[in-house]
């Protein structure tokens, strides 16, 4: 069995407002885009050159929102002043499908238990590569399908996984898992304590290696938006310099 995600979002849905107004009802603005350039509602978008919006990409922490509507380069030509409709992403929360979660099937019944799972799937070549990240079962017939835990170690020689609390029924070899959020030994990306980078300007790359203090979003951290999420293949985002400017206000 391989992980294939129930939907796809397209590119960034908004969730909730944190801070003011209508928790359920987006802020929209409006802001002059690259000329000859097409956006699709959904778009993460960031401040570009000349101060006009443009699609982000990996490694960008320049950050603007989401577009809000969709614009052909017939609508948007050169040379003109287009304006597109956007959600700022200071105080948003956002749905974003995620790529390159980590795929593993248990492959040693005997050897795992209710808080350890085991599977040649899982080596990294280090121990504590997985520790912190969230594990969600997918697929399996001992009753544990649908379960979310968090990754307290991870032991490369013996390739397995240890949970923070145990699950229901013991893992056998049906049991098929992902990983999320690896980063620096610690990612606890269930608690956003850690940065997530971009694939493209919809997708989020969830297993991209990144120090504590990287990444343009962050998961936001409540594990009942998570789990809501992630069994629709998305995790729920914050674009953190915005997030950082609200904690400094």
């Amino acid at each position: 069995m391989a992980w294939a995600a129930p939907k796809t979002t397209k590119g960034f849905t908004f969730l909730k407002n944190l801070y003011g107004g209508d928790p359920g009802i987006p802020i929209i603005l409006r802001g002059i885009v690259k000329e000859n350039t097409a956006f699709s509602e959904g778009n993460l978008l960031k401040i570009g050159t000349n101060s006009r919006i443009e699609k982000a990409a990996q490694g960008n922490d320049n950050l603007l929102g989401v577009a809000h509507q969709s614009l052909t380069t017939a609508q948007n030509p050169d040379a003109d002043e287009t304006e597109i409709e956007y959600i700022p992403g200071l105080g948003a929360v956002f749905k974003c499908s995620f790529a390159n979660p980590k795929d593993a099937t248990v492959t040693d019944a005997g050897n795992s238990s209710v808080t350890k799972l085991v599977s040649t799937a899982l080596d990294e070549g280090s121990d504590d590569v997985w520790n912190g990240a969230l594990m969600y079962i997918y697929g399996g017939s001992c009753g544990n399908k649908g379960v979310f835990r968090t990754v307290i170690d991870f032991d490369h020689t013996g390739d397995f996984i240890l949970l923070e609390k145990p699950l229901a029924n013991v893992p056998d070899v049906t049991t098929a898992f992902i990983l999320l959020g690896k980063g620096d030994g610690n990612g606890n990306i269930n608690f956003g304590a850690i940065g997530v980078d971009l694939v493209d300007e919809n997708t989020i790359d969830i297993s991209a290696t990144l120090s504590a203090e990287d990444g343009s979003l962050m998961i936001y951290p409540n594990f009942q938006t998570i789990k809501e999420c992630v069994e629709e293949g998305a995790l729920p985002v914050i674009i953190r310099h915005h997030l950082l400017q609200r904690q400094a206000a």
